[in-house]
Order: structure tokens, then C-alpha cells, then sequence
């Protein structure tokens, strides 16, 4: 399919970290970094908080990274004249904002949002990699913790933060993908 529009703008953090491949840590226990896109067919505008970039990162072609303070500004720059695609996630601020300066976006469902959630056979293995990974690091917990004594200070505090550090041993492990329940 040709695509009829000049611009399509992007705000979902999920969907611009899984389709860019980045990873951060503006959220504790997920990977995002807080973000908004705007793509055209010459370049993509990602804004971020460039504070947090690392200064080596290599761009790839056509990728400009902005601050995220700059996202109105750079939205005024859009013609009047442009087809734009608008994720259904944005915020009526940005909607209402954008009409306001006379352009017309075309609200459509997010456009990663089932490409994601189709895994191919690469993330499948790599799924099954991590769950190894992360059984290895419930094996040696569960050893662990079956050796203790049971007193004061094994709490659940305590507790949760051997299982964060046996997983942290692992050269894979990035963080925890939500705080333990213990």
C-alpha cells in the first residue's frame, strides 16, 4: 500500500521504543523513555529529553533527535497543506492543538500497536531465552533462600532485594519488569 500522507505523528512511548529498538529508564521497572514522533518521507523527529542521550549514540540516516520541549514548536512547522495521520493515544492537547493552527489530522489506531503484538520467530526465541535466564536466577534465589534461617531479618524487603541481585548477576538482565510481590 502507498501511503496517502505526508506526516504521521506518534506519541506512544511503547510503540516508539519497540519500533525504534530504545530502551531507558523514565519509568521505573519498563524500559521506555518518555517520547513523541513525527515522521514524514524524508526524516523522523523523535523528541526526547536529550539530556538523557548519550553523546556516541549513532544515528541512523534521517533521524534527528530534538527535546521534547520542542515538539509544539516543530508541530507549527507542519504545512497546512499536509495529510496527517494522528495516533488515537495522543492527547486531545495535541489534537486540539494542532487544529487550532489549521491542520486537519486523521485519527487512526496506533500503527505498531498490532505489528508488536505479532512476535516473530526471533523475539519468540529470545522470550524463551529470557525465561531460562530468569528460571537460572529463581534456581539459585530458591537454593538461597531455602538456606536461611528464618528470622527478623528476612523480610519481605530483604527478600525481594537478594532476588533483585541474584538477577542482576545475569549480564542480560535489565531490570525488573515490576517491583516484586513477595
Amino acid at each position: 500500500n502507498k501511503v496517502k500522507h505526508n506526516v504521521i505523528i506518534i506519541t506512544s512511548p511503547d510503540s516508539i521504543c519497540w519500533l525504534l529498538n530504545m530502551r531507558g529508564y523514565d519509568l521505573e521497572s519498563t524500559p521506555l523513555v518518555f517520547c513523541k514522533v513525527i515522521f514524514s518521507k524524508s526524516e523522523l523527529k523523535l523528541f526526547v529529553d536529550t539530556e538523557k542521550v548519550p553523546k556516541n549514540l549513532k544515528l541512523m540516516n534521517k533521524l534527528k533527535i530534538l527535546d521534547i520541549n520542542n515538539f509544539e514548536i516543530e508541530l507549527k512547522k507542519i504545512s497546512r497543506k499536509a495529510k496527517i495521520l494522528l495516533d488515537s493515544k495522543t492527547s486531545y492537547f495535541y489534537f486540539d492543538f494542532m487544529t487550532s493552527l489549521g491542520l486537519k489530522p486523521e485519527i487512526i489506531e496506533d500503527p505498531c500497536k498490532i505489528l508488536k503484538s505479532q512476535k516473530n520467530k526471533i523475539e519468540i526465541k529470545n522470550t524463551r531465552k529470557a525465561h531460562i535466564w530468569d528460571g537460572v536466577s529463581l534456581v539459585k534465589f530458591y537454593t538461597w533462600l531455602d538456606k536461611q534461617k528464618f528470622d527478623s531479618n528476612l523480610d519481605e524487603v530483604n527478600v525481594a532485594s537478594k532476588l533483585e541481585k541474584i538477577r542482576g548477576e545475569n549480564k542480560n538482565f535489565f531490570s525488573n519488569s515490576f517491583p516484586t510481590i513477595s
